[in-house]
């Protein structure tokens, strides 16, 4: 909403979050700001689970496009259910590395574009819910601004819509 009425045009804003089911959904929201770094981030997500066998999990995005007065006019949420694995498939990731995807029988980022891009990933999925909204009205210019704690505005860009 912010966003929309700051810059006086459309704005559509997105997060995303892992939450673990033994953790009490943790890191959430928190998720990018769980430590420093991607190697310190699967550290201390495994050692907070430690051996237990209760490992599921879900990565939940959710998107919003508000007018320029700040009205939501669309809102989504897309769920990827999954489970965390004890060690990293592949070295260098972040929790997408440890994240094991049933359905696909492969951790999130092993997934291709084009599955990922599908009715079954997160982002998938909100941006079907949102595609879904009559863009007719919104084939205009209209702002999408990323927001980054603890800065409100971490960048903005115009981008027309076909």
């Amino acid at each position: 909403k912010a966003a929309s009425i700051k810059t006086n045009s459309w704005a559509l804003a997105d997060d995303s979050g892992l939450e673990v089911d033994f953790l009490e959904g943790r890191p959430g929201i928190f998720s990018a700001r769980y430590a420093n770094t991607n190697s310190e981030k699967i550290k201390k997500l495994l050692e907070e689970l430690g051996e237990t066998p209760y490992r599921s999990a879900k990565f939940i995005s959710c998107m919003v496009l508000c007018d320029p007065y700040g009205k939501i006019v669309k809102d989504s949420t897309g769920i990827c259910w999954g489970e965390i694995l004890k060690t990293p498939k592949y070295p260098n990731g972040e929790f997408e590395s440890i994240f094991w995807v049933k359905e696909a029988n492969k951790v999130y980022g092993e997934l291709n574009h084009s599955y990922s891009a599908s009715r079954t990933s997160r982002l998938g999925k909100r941006v079907e819910t949102c595609a879904g909204t009559k863009f007719e009205p919104f084939r205009h210019a209209f702002t999408a601004v990323y927001f980054s704690w603890p800065r409100h505005f971490c960048s903005s860009f115009r981008m027309q819509i076909s």
